[in-house]
């Protein structure tokens, strides 16, 4: 019976064979996989401002380019600015370019984070990376802030920084899959011959597989004569690496040098897998002719699968078991009768495993999970965890929806245990794609969480912010200890009581760090490119992922007299409504106290640390601007003495026209410079017909050689300082001093004073003196 299922299985493999005889070579090929165009990146003064750009990899991938190339909007108007790029699989990368430091419970090294530096010249920037995961890439664009200019709208060229990127690939087709073949009566293993080159594998690994063994027997280096045959060993070289292609440089890909083991030609090699993941081999002979058996062997822990599980040739490759081309790469499939072959053992130690389910609320990032309910729809409220050995947990994060909050994972120990004679100690390892070893003091991969019952600490906890999607794992394992001792000076463990101790913990996701920023941060969401991740914008100059840096916060004696100048510097109006009032310019007199009185509160407002809102921002904003134009425009207007008609005239198209315009663009140079430019042509015009008329000097002297001068000088001094000098670092004091300039402005520019009959009705005019 098993020779006609061993012929079955020779025809399911060799029969195609025999129908194909022509096949194709096999190599490497590149292929552009995305090109992503221009799209704008921008200043970097918190991660909100970082530009996200996507990628996908396919599997079998030996290489993958990325070219990034930045151009401003003009080469001969914009300047050329330094451009960061940073690249990560799998969720987008954390990174703190200012410094700032991360709280001291976050966990942030998880996949390599590749990064590329250049500047906006439009040449082209290359990113390599040697076997790459497959899967999701992202990377963020920004600009380093490396001056702190407060450049005004319309003064300075419109400048914008457009990064474009592509991604292509070398995919090897070369690979033979395998797969299971699960049976007792006979083994199954590949014979394959390879000279001077290298044969690479795949195979999937299913869950609950407990460790993956690669078997290299037969081992025979043709070419050699008979009496140094045994000496040349097996002069193999195996990689294997999970997800991706075997790297020699990466740390993750497992290598063993068969002919370190001298004349034996057998080799092995194993290792923890990734759970449901493909896996890649990679069998070379560098110099040699060798001819080699292959088997892999999976020791499962799950019930349905008692025996191990051999892995057999994939019938859809069949060209490599067929080919009359290649003749130093020869594959045949080999079955052996295994009742007198030695059979790996079983795991030693399959961990007890708890299950969990997802919560899922509403929201982005908002979902946690649990042990599984009871019968009567309640929830567990601790684990127990094994104190033999360690015990396991694991969950899956989706791609794309779930990797753009922080997951938070913390335990606990019962308060309520007994700890009369001895001390418990929990050690719990948070892990991604692989299980972690528990020691009694560490994890040897992973995050490592401790607790135990003589310390004060009771809680323990680990935020991955921007967390990898796929399958983690969480081992934990309690132990005890002799009371008089701590584990970190005598370790003097004993054997527990009880086999199982009671443990709390909180495994959930959410937007920031639980929701918030501290007291000096906002949590937000933003989206960039169709993706949406969560972070803090810090204020009062701390920095940080949580805003916890501190580093270049201000004091709050600092913060007080910020806002203090701002808001106070805007008395400086009173004298100009003072003035106003006596020389009898009520309307100008009303838009100096509007003009104070927004500003005054708009400052207040938009102030950090000591701030007061009166009423949302963004309407004192447009009020502030609005009535320091149209201050401005009422000003002029009454310098050219234009009389009643003409003046209420200007006054209602000012106040329609400044309207229009900072509605339109509050912050642009045009809002402010058309009433200017149109009140001194007005004021020249008036001028000189005043002159005409009196056949004199208009303005008086006095005006003309004192007030204007000053008033001007004020001005044009407060506008220069307002346009140029400005910086996030002296904001409060050069902005506060345009306050001053301005108003002490108007007290000179004013006119001396408005008679009667340029403001009363002409029936109530009274006749001269």
């Amino acid at each position: 019976m098993w020779v006609l299922t061993g012929a079955v299985l020779l025809w399911m493999h060799f029969g195609p064979c025999l129908a194909s005889p022509e096949i194709n070579a096999a190599g490497e090929k590149n292929v552009l996989l995305s090109h992503l165009m221009n799209r704008q990146v921008f200043d970097y003064r918190a991660y909100k401002d970082v530009q996200i750009f996507h990628y996908n990899i396919p599997e079998q991938v030996s290489k993958a380019t990325w070219n990034f190339s930045a151009n401003p909007t003009s080469l001969h108007h914009c300047d050329i600015r330094n451009v960061s790029v940073y690249l990560k699989y799998g969720s987008y990368p954390v990174i703190s370019p200012d410094g700032a430091e991360f709280p001291s419970h976050f966990r942030v090294h998880q996949s390599p984070i590749y990064e590329s530096h250049f500047v906006s010249d439009g040449s082209r920037h290359i990113v390599n990376v040697t076997s790459p995961t497959p899967g999701d890439w992202y990377a963020v664009a920004f600009l380093p802030v490396n001056r702190a200019r407060i450049t005004q709208k319309g003064l300075f060229p419109n400048c914008t920084i457009w990064l474009e990127s592509s991604l292509s690939a070398t995919i090897i087709s070369d690979v033979i899959v395998v797969f299971p073949e699960v049976q007792s009566h006979q083994e199954v293993q590949l014979y394959q011959e390879i000279e001077n080159s290298s044969q690479t594998y795949k195979f999937y690994v299913p869950a609950d597989t407990w460790a993956v063994q690669v078997n290299v027997s037969r081992c025979s280096a043709h070419g050699f004569p008979k009496e140094n045959k045994a000496a040349a060993g097996c002069p193999l070289l195996v990689w294997s690496s999970g997800r991706s292609l075997p790297n020699p440089d990466h740390p993750g890909t497992a290598t063993t040098n068969c002919s370190n083991n001298g004349a034996v030609t057998n080799c092995q090699q194993e290792w923890v897998p990734w759970e449901e993941q493909w896996h890649y081999l990679t069998i070379a002979a560098p110099s040699h002719h060798v001819g080699f058996a292959l088997k892999v062997l999976f020791q499962s822990c799950a019930p349905e699968y008692p025996l191990p599980r051999y892995l057999l040739v994939n019938d859809l490759d069949t060209k490599h078991i067929c080919s009359s081309i290649n003749k130093t790469s020869k594959l045949r499939v080999i079955f052996r009768n295994t009742n007198n072959q030695t059979r790996l053992p079983p795991p030693p130690n399959c961990y007890a495993r708890i299950p969990l389910t997802r919560k899922t609320y509403g929201g982005n990032f908002l979902f946690e999970f649990d042990q599984l309910p009871f019968e009567n729809g309640s929830t567990p409220l601790k684990a127990q965890v094994s104190t033999l050995s360690p015990t396991l947990m694991s969950f899956e994060i989706r791609p794309t929806q779930d990797i753009g909050g922080t997951l938070n994972f913390e335990i606990g120990l019962d308060p309520f245990l007994n700890t009369s004679y001895h001390n418990v100690s929990l050690v719990a390892c948070l892990t991604h794609g692989v299980r972690s070893e528990v020691l009694p003091d560490r994890c040897t991969v992973g995050a490592s969480l401790h607790v135990n019952s003589s310390s004060s600490l009771t809680v323990s906890r680990v935020s991955i912010p921007y967390p990898e999607p796929g399958l983690w794992y969480i081992t934990m394992q309690a132990f005890c200890y002799l009371k008089d001792y701590r584990l970190n000076k005598g370790q003097l463990l004993i054997d527990c009581p009880t086999n199982k101790t009671p443990v709390y913990f909180g495994l959930a996701s959410g937007s920031c760090i639980f929701g918030s920023c501290g007291r000096y941060g906002r949590c937000h969401q933003y989206i960039s490119s169709g993706f949406i991740f969560s972070t803090c914008v810090c204020s009062v100059g701390y920095r940080g992922w949580g805003c916890t840096d501190d580093k270049k916060a201000l004091t709050s004696s600092e913060l007080l007299m910020g806002t203090l100048l701002l808001t106070l510097s805007n008395l400086f109006f009173i004298p100009a409504i003072i003035l106003a009032l006596r020389r009898k310019f009520f309307t100008e007199a009303f838009l100096y106290f509007s003009t104070m009185f927004f500003s005054t509160f708009y400052h207040a407002c938009d102030e950090e640390g000591y701030s007061f809102c009166l009423m949302r921002l963004s309407v004192m904003q447009f009020c502030d601007f609005y009535s320091a134009i149209l201050s401005f425009w009422a000003t002029m207007v009454s310098m050219a003495d234009l009389g009643f008609v003409l003046t209420s005239l200007l006054h209602m198209a000012g106040a329609v026209g400044v309207a229009l315009g900072v509605e339109y663009d509050q912050t642009g140079l045009w809002v402010f410079l058309i009433p200017v430019l149109s009140g001194t042509f007005i004021i020249m015009v008036s001028w000189a017909s005043h002159m005409h008329r009196k056949k004199g000097c208009y303005p008086q002297k006095k005006y003309w050689f004192l007030c204007l001068p000053i008033g001007m000088a004020l001005a044009a001094g407060g506008l220069l300082s307002y346009a140029f000098l400005e910086t996030d670092h002296n904001y409060k004091f050069v902005h506060s001093g345009w306050h001053a300039a301005m108003a002490l402005a108007i007290c000179f520019l004013l006119p001396l004073r408005r008679e009667a009959e340029d403001y009363l009705p002409a029936s109530t005019t009274p006749a001269h003196s």
